[in-house]
């Protein structure tokens, strides 16, 4: 009899196995996984190269992944039986207090050599600016405002540490370095909510805070909150972290978005779209309300009448902090390295009156894209 089940399990694992295989031939390979916000691995054909160097066997192992029937049935299931178990790590999310995910990022994570490589473009970009005013404003991760929501002994990386190194040498090569740690620490101490808790990224009123932090910084009048009159558009906003836990069961964010936005016109690598693209609220990533995504490069022209000009190199927690500027600029220029041909070099013979660097830490520090920017300047 126990013979009689070992063969029955064995041919009904077979059989699985051999349904799955075949579901996966026969089937269009899936290119995009909305509900995680990124593509997928769509194929995995061998060459001589990638066998020998080991990257096709990383290219099929992550084709068998990601192209499995069922798969976010199949994944969150398994979050919820680690949720069970008593995990506070996910794919990479820590599960922390008061229903916030944070992105797990340590010590590990964090190359030095690129870090100092980037915080040298940043340099490069002022010396090559010197009649432009440039400001480094990192924005700080969850992880580290709200580090008490972190579940217990939860390793991350020395952000602080990182900032207090490229503030120093930053402020002797001419730039204005704008430090939010110590405003969003009081404030969220005092129970202001400044980032989603299913995102990673900071929300309005975060972005609303940074703002009014660059507008002291650079010597604007910033709006008041009340004038800027933020509403609330969504309140089902699950993001980029919700998408890793796939807990239906969790927590959701609302959406909030300036409604005192001035008449503006806004081209995207030359096509026009809008400050807020309210499309967006359809889709599953409704961050990409503020612009409808990432561009290239981002041109808006305003009404202002100011007679200046702004020039920000971001990533996309700039999305949702440009819109508060429109009003103290004649045109505001965002440029995304990720996304951008290297045409930005063309920008720089237009002066800009204000230069903006704004990344989220981590990412300042893990980028790839920034290091490029002395070559291309012609500086050592």
């Amino acid at each position: 009899m126990k013979r009689q089940l070992q063969t029955v399990f064995s041919v009904g694992i077979m059989a699985a196995l051999t349904l799955t295989g075949g579901v996966m031939l026969l089937r269009t390979p899936r290119t995009y996984s909305e509900n995680e916000n990124r593509y997928l691995q769509s194929s995995a054909k061998p060459t001589w190269e990638g066998v020998l160097d080991g990257s096709w066997q990383e290219d099929i192992t992550a084709y068998m992944s990601d192209q499995m029937p069922m798969r976010d049935t199949w994944t969150a299931l398994q979050s919820k039986m680690q949720q069970w178990l008593g995990k506070k790590e996910i794919a990479g999310v820590y599960l922390g207090k008061d229903d916030f995910y944070f992105e797990k990022c340590t010590a590990a994570d964090i190359s030095h050599g690129r870090f100092a490589a980037n915080v040298q473009a940043v340099a490069a970009l002022a010396e090559a600016l010197p009649q432009s005013s440039l400001y480094f404003l990192p924005a700080p991760t969850a992880g580290l405002i709200c580090r008490e929501a972190l579940p217990s002994y939860a390793p991350y990386y020395d952000e602080s540490g990182k900032m207090e190194l490229a503030f120093g040498l930053l402020e002797n090569r001419g730039c204005t370095v704008v430090d939010l740690r110590t405003d969003f620490a009081a404030r969220t101490d005092s129970g202001e909510q400044l980032y989603y808790r299913t995102d990673h990224h900071w929300n309005t009123r975060g972005a609303f805070a940074a703002y009014e932090a660059f507008a002291q910084a650079a010597g604007l009048t910033a709006m008041t909150e009340e004038e800027a009159d933020l509403k609330i558009i969504s309140e089902s906003f699950r993001g980029t972290l919700d998408a890793k836990v796939l807990d239906a069961a969790g927590p959701t964010d609302t959406v909030e978005v300036p409604f005192s936005l001035p008449k503006v016109q806004v081209t995207a690598d030359g096509k026009p779209i809008s400050v807020l693209e309210m499309s967006a609220l359809h889709e599953k990533d409704q961050y990409k309300v503020f612009f409808g995504g990432n561009y290239g490069q981002v041109t808006v022209e305003t009404a202002a009448g100011t007679g200046r000009s702004l020039l920000v190199f971001k990533d996309s927690y700039a999305n949702c902090f440009v819109p508060f500027l429109l009003e103290h600029y004649d045109t505001v220029t965002m440029v995304d390295l990720r996304y951008n041909d290297g045409t930005w070099t063309e920008l720089l013979a237009a002066a800009p009156d204000d230069v903006l660097v704004l990344y989220e830490m981590s990412n300042f520090c893990k980028d790839m894209n920034l290091s490029a920017v002395p070559s291309l300047l012609g500086t050592p």
